[in-house]
Parts: C-alpha cells; structure tokens; sequence
C-alpha cells in the first residue's frame, strides 16, 4: 500500500474558503502563493472569479427587450437593462439572431427611441457617414450650438422632442 505525501503547498480547507472572495491577486498575496496557483485551484473547484471591474450585472434574463434584440445597437439594449454589452451580444447570437445595422430599410419606429447620441449615429450613417453638426443645423433650420447641446454626451445635453426627431429623420433620409 502506497502512503500519500503531503505537499507542502497543499490546500487547507481555510485557505480554500477565502477562494472567489477576492481577486485571485490578493488571495495570492495573502496566502503568500503564486497567482496562478490561486486562480488554478479557484477554477478547479468551480468557484467564479471576484472581479472588482464588473460592476454590471452580466447575465442576461428573459425581458420585453427580447424583441429588440437586432433590431437595436447591443448598447442601447444593455444600457437599459443595466447589463454589460457582451451579455446581450451573447444572448443575441445564442438565438440565432443577427446584430443591429443600420441601413435606409431601417424605419422611423426603430429609430426613434433611441439614446440622443445614438440617434445622432444613426442619422450620420443614414446619411452616408457625411453628415455633421453645422450639415444637420443647415438641413434642419436650427443652431449649430443647439445641434451640439441636442446630441452631446454626459449631463449637459437637452432633450430633443419627438417632432424635432422625425423632422431631422425626415430631413436627412430625403436629402441623401
């Protein structure tokens, strides 16, 4: 009969426990092991990784936003769900679904609840990808500054009424 040795760098059931409860870094840090070892033994017993960048959630749940899979940017799908992008790309293309492009069959009811600065994206490649602020401004009767107000990013941006939409929709399918 065989008797085992007993490794040195064996695990003890403490050292287990703290496995998955922080990144694998500080574990090994802690524990005074290699990263690797940390992250080998974490994963050989099923533990997820900690990962303090993740602050999304990242899994994809049945909701309304079913439908809208390609029929939206996989960004404007996950923003509003508070998911990270790549959970709905992977529940897209799980279903067999292909991703979002936008072309001049794209209809107005598709377009128009999108995020501004999404919206101001897709009027860019409605247009052909020619399209600008000062172009749009001229098309559409309105200042140059509001156009950048209307479609900036972050907190200093206005909210652009729905007929103001249509009317640049409108606008710039008929002018291309």
């Amino acid at each position: 009969m065989q008797v085992r040795k007993k490794y040195k760098n064996a695990w003890t059931d403490e050292q287990i426990a703290l496995l998955g409860t922080d990144t694998d870094k500080a574990i090994a840090a802690l524990l005074g092991k290699k990263q690797n070892s940390v992250a080998h033994n974490r994963i050989k017993r099923g533990i997820p990784p900690k990962d303090p960048k993740r602050s999304q959630k990242n899994v994809w749940e049945k909701t309304e936003e079913e439908g809208s899979l390609g029929k939206l940017p996989d960004s404007v799908i996950a923003e509003r769900l508070g998911i990270t992008v790549t959970s709905v790309l992977l529940a897209r293309q799980r279903r067999g679904i292909q991703s979002y492009t936008f072309s001049h069959k794209t209809n107005w009811e598709n377009m128009k609840d999108l995020p501004q600065p999404e919206f101001f994206k897709a009027l860019k490649e409605l247009s052909g990808g020619t399209l600008t602020y000062k172009k749009l401004a001229d098309m559409t009767y309105v200042s140059y500054s509001r156009c950048q107000k209307w479609f900036a990013s972050g907190t200093g941006q206005e909210p652009l009424c729905l007929q103001i939409r249509r009317h640049m929709y409108l606008e710039v399918l008929f002018e291309s």
